[in-house]
């Protein structure tokens, strides 16, 4: 997404219909699940009857009725969210003719897809499954603001940028510990559910959710398939509450949409931000170098750019895509973590602290037989004072 106050109305339109699709898919997410899951249970009927009877069971009551209750609890969840995103729709376009529930766009596959993993996001950050994880990558972030801005008092001052933000929840985390944060976030799937879990949840385990039901794959027990998973534990405007009641200064929260370069690469950007933080994010870039070159000029000096997160670089397999959208190859620069560190430097930073692996995985169920686990890189670096010309 674009700054709406500089992009023609062609581009204005085009990305109110990428937002409505997003919403479409969301609001399609229990019919296309239920498809899905029908064309599974007419496999299981392609068995044989022997096989039928060594099965034990009758899969169309053991998963698929199981399945549509579970199908329908996460679309009342998604229900709930779109009707929320109304104000941020009028948000970006107030002078939208085309309302945000329209639904003549229609969502594509990766579209759909992007819904089940939305919902497994929601688990990462908004509830207490997620703990682990995010114990293991966002701890190291704010302790390490906490220990470069020790005087509660004076975070109000200290704008924190968090590009890549995702569901909002460590730039909660953040605020609550006396930081300004905004959150800048590129996906309108994150967009629209981040805005959802930030602002208009109101009660701890307010919703009930079962992120695995269409996960067929890696499973030790059925059940586990379905089970429900209550989300959030954490309400920010709760959060908000109890730091008031200890005396202690909630910091401010706000939101900015569209691509990280583009937005904070404007000339008003520079010198503006006490600290950038990047976690699992620098390797979304088409142009890493692009990245670092943003973020030293964002910085003011003296000001920190903390990173956690794996060199994944979510482009490498789509270099030699073309097609009607992407008509020539799509770029993706990827160096190793050596390099990254190395360009860093040469761009202007200081490293602060060498960077040293971190053992984590990524909205992992934590009953499945498969995980991934990442080994991020944690690294701290600098903008010095005196900022002497890139070399």
């Amino acid at each position: 997404m674009a700054d709406p106050d500089v992009m023609s109305p062609k581009e204005k339109a085009d990305d109110q219909i990428c937002f409505r699709r997003t919403l479409r898919a969301f609001r399609d997410y229990e019919k296309s699940a239920i498809t899905s899951m029908s064309l599974r249970l007419a496999e299981f009927e392609q068995l044989s009857d022997r096989h039928k009877e060594l099965l034990g069971f009758d899969p169309r009551v053991f998963i698929g009725q199981q399945h549509q209750q579970a199908a329908k609890r996460n679309q009342q969840f998604l229900n709930a969210m779109c009707d929320a995103a109304e104000d941020l729709y009028y948000g970006y376009w107030p002078d939208a003719e085309v309302g945000p529930h329209d639904n003549t766009a229609v969502p594509t596959a990766l579209d759909m897809d992007k819904v089940g993993s939305t919902l497994r996001q929601f688990v990462r950050d908004w509830s207490a499954a997620g703990a682990a994880e995010r114990e293991q990558t966002y701890k190291p972030i704010w302790e390490y603001l906490e220990y470069a801005f020790p005087d509660r008092l004076q975070r109000g001052g200290v704008r924190v940028l968090v590009p890549g933000a995702g569901l909002c929840r460590l730039t909660v985390e953040l605020a609550s510990r006396g930081f300004w944060c905004q959150s800048n976030e590129f996906s309108y799937h994150m967009l629209i559910a981040g805005h959802f879990a930030q602002n208009h949840c109101q009660k701890e385990g307010e919703f009930l959710i079962s992120p695995y039901c269409d996960t067929t794959a890696n499973l030790p027990e059925r059940g586990q398939q379905f089970a429900p998973v209550h989300i959030p534990d954490c309400v920010a405007v709760l959060r908000m509450q109890e730091c008031e009641e200890r005396g202690e200064p909630f910091g401010e929260l706000s939101m900015v949409a569209g691509e990280f370069v583009e937005v904070y690469g404007r000339p008003a950007q520079a010198g503006a931000w006490s600290a950038v933080v990047t976690c699992f994010f620098i390797d979304t870039a088409h142009n890493i170098i692009e990245y670092l070159e943003t973020m030293f000029r964002l910085l003011e000096p003296g000001g920190v750019w903390i990173n956690v997160g794996p060199l994944h670089y979510h482009f490498a397999d789509n270099v030699v895509l073309r097609d009607e959208t992407f008509p020539v190859p799509v770029v993706s620069i990827e160096l190793t973590l050596r390099e990254v560190v190395a360009i860093a430097t040469r761009v202007g930073f200081v490293i602060e602290v060498q960077p040293k692996a971190i053992e984590s995985c990524y909205s992992n169920a934590p009953f499945t037989m498969r995980w991934t686990m990442y080994r991020c890189a944690f690294f701290v670096a600098r903008k010095p004072v005196v900022v002497e010309e890139a070399r």
